[in-house]
């Protein structure tokens, strides 16, 4: 006994959509390489001013001793190296993603760069903005709550 052949699936189920290359996913464009390609060096030097800033703080703090001073700077430059590689080192197309990703973490590419770039590039920059945007208020919710906080209660 034969049995039957299960029903098509209704048309809005069927749908595929042909994806020629990963740009078309996150929406990069070559125009918009160019435009990070021209923000780049802004970028890179915002980001430097902001250490240098965060340097001149930490050798003009009274009440330690130049050990620990150094010992401050040393953890500063530490951590800035990392966060150098994530954003700026090796720029490549294939890793702008992942860059503008941790620029954005940064504080470095925000809303008003946003124009710049092509609507697809700009869905991703929204999108990781306001992912940024509900993790600091989530972080300022904690630190001004953390007693109350329900994010900070475990599941039961």
């Amino acid at each position: 006994m034969d049995t039957p052949a299960p029903a098509p699936a209704p048309a809005s189920e069927n749908k595929t959509i042909r994806v020629e290359s990963p740009e078309q996913l996150i929406g990069q464009t070559e125009s918009d390489w160019k435009q990070f390609r021209a923000l780049y060096p802004k970028l890179l030097e915002e980001f430097s001013r902001r250490h240098c800033e965060r340097v001149r703080g930490i050798l003009a703090r009274t009440g330690i001793t130049d050990d620990e001073r150094r010992h401050i700077l040393f953890d500063e430059i530490r951590e800035t190296d990392k966060l150098v590689a994530s954003c700026f080192d090796n720029p490549r197309r294939s890793q702008l993603m992942i860059m503008v990703h941790s620029l954005i973490w940064q504080g470095l590419l925000t809303e008003e760069h946003a124009p710049l770039f092509s609507e697809g590039f700009r869905n991703f920059l929204k999108f990781h903005l306001e992912e940024r945007r509900d993790a600091s208020e989530s972080r300022r919710q904690r630190a001004l709550h953390p007693l109350t906080y329900q994010g900070n209660r475990r599941n039961r």
